[in-house]
This record gives C-alpha cells, sequence and structure tokens, in this order.
C-alpha cells in the first residue's frame, strides 16, 4: 500500500503581491493620516495598494482553492471580537513599541513594519480557528487536530436535523500521537458529500473511505 508523500504548500506569486498591496494600503493610509505634507503621495499609495490587493487576493483565493478543501465553523462573534481585540492590541504595542526606541535609543522604526505581520499572524489565528474540516495533500484536520493520511482509514458522516457530525476513523496500526481526532458537528448546509468525497479522491490514497452512518450501518460514499 502507498502513500503520496505530503507536500508542502508554497506561497504563489499572487500570496507576496498581495502582501505588498497590504503593506502599499497601511503606509498610505498612516502617510495620509500623520504627514503634514504626505496626503496626496498617501493618497497615491492607497491607490497603489487597492490595485495590487484586490485582483491578487482573487488569485490567492482561487490557488488556496485548488490545494485544499475547507469547510468552517458557525460563525462566533466572540472569536471576530478577540481576533479585532488582538489587533487593537498590536497597533497599540506597535507604537509603544516605535516610541520607546526613538525616545530611548533614538532609533526611528516605522509601526507598520511591525504591524503587517502581526495583523498576518492574527488573520492566521482566526482563519485556524474558524477552521472545522481541512482536506489537503498531507493528511486531513479535524476540529484542529492533524491526522496524516498514512494513519486515516475513513471518514464517517453522520447527519442529523440540522448539522453533520464528521469523524476521522484512524487504522488499527496507526503510530500513536498526541492529540486524537474528535468528532466535529458541522451545519449540514455547510458540507456537501460529493464535495468532500471528490476532495479525499484528490488529495488521499485510494483506499481511503467516506462513508455515511445511519444508526449502526454504514454506506460507503467513496470507493
Amino acid at each position: 500500500m502507498s502513500h503520496p508523500p505530503p507536500a508542502q504548500p508554497t506561497m504563489p506569486f499572487s500570496g507576496l503581491v498581495l502582501t505588498l498591496g497590504i503593506a502599499a494600503l497601511l503606509i498610505g493610509t498612516l502617510i495620509a493620516t500623520f504627514s503634514t505634507n504626505g496626503r496626496t503621495p498617501g493618497l497615491v499609495i492607497l491607490g497603489i495598494g487597492a490595485a495590487l490587493t484586490v485582483p491578487s487576493y482573487l488569485l490567492v483565493r482561487r490557488a488556496w482553492n485548488r490545494t485544499v478543501y475547507r469547510v468552517t465553523r458557525r460563525r462566533s462573534p466572540g472569536l471576530l471580537l478577540a481576533a479585532i481585540g488582538v489587533t487593537a492590541a498590536i497597533v497599540a504595542g506597535a507604537y509603544l513599541f516605535v516610541i520607546v526606541l526613538d525616545e530611548v535609543l533614538g532609533v526611528r522604526v516605522p509601526a507598520v513594519a511591525l504591524i503587517v505581520p502581526g495583523g498576518l499572524l492574527v488573520l492566521r489565528y482566526y482563519l485556524e480557528m474558524r477552521t472545522a474540516l481541512q482536506v489537503n495533500a498531507r493528511g486531513v484536520k479535524l476540529g484542529g487536530v492533524p491526522t496524516l493520511w498514512r494513519s486515516v482509514d475513513r471518514l464517517v458522516l453522520s447527519k442529523g436535523a440540522a448539522a453533520v457530525t464528521i469523524e476521522v476513523r484512524r487504522r488499527a496500526d496507526a503510530p500513536a500521537q498526541d492529540h486524537e481526532p474528535v468528532p466535529v458537528e458541522i451545519p449540514a448546509r455547510k458540507v456537501v458529500p460529493a464535495d468532500l468525497v471528490t476532495a479525499v479522491r484528490r488529495f488521499g490514497p485510494a483506499d481511503v473511505r467516506v462513508v455515511r452512518r445511519q444508526g449502526t450501518a454504514e454506506q460507503q460514499l467513496s470507493p
């Protein structure tokens, strides 16, 4: 039995352009807001940032959809507010750090150099927390717990009135891991079994199955 080697995703060129576009938006905003003579240059930089960000975002999203199948959890206002709060703390901390460096050491560092990477980390954390199920070339991540393909036996779907419970069943000979995947309940409207089967067939070994459980019986949805 052979398994495809895990593939490490690489950032597409559009991802670099998106990063530059976001940086230009932030820099342009700061210049247009705080520079007494820089409103026009700031607006020009803002325009360049917008021109880079919009198309590159669409390209990054398209490239991402080709390399991963992802299902999100229910929307959580608490999680969104937490992400906003952490972002605000990063912005405030960046400005405080810049002021301290300037006053104590006389070193001037643009705050955006700290805000951009901090904001990207918060965005990544937020997306990770929103992800309920992810299938890619490495394996299956359910509820934040990854399982490599070589350990996956099958995915089990149990449909309720308004939600679908998804489980990852590991192989009997799978090596032990620190955290075992636990069942995750996802709104039924977010889970299309055919799409999940297609993702497993695309990324996983041919012997990994997707089944639907009804009571104690399991109906196979994929070969």
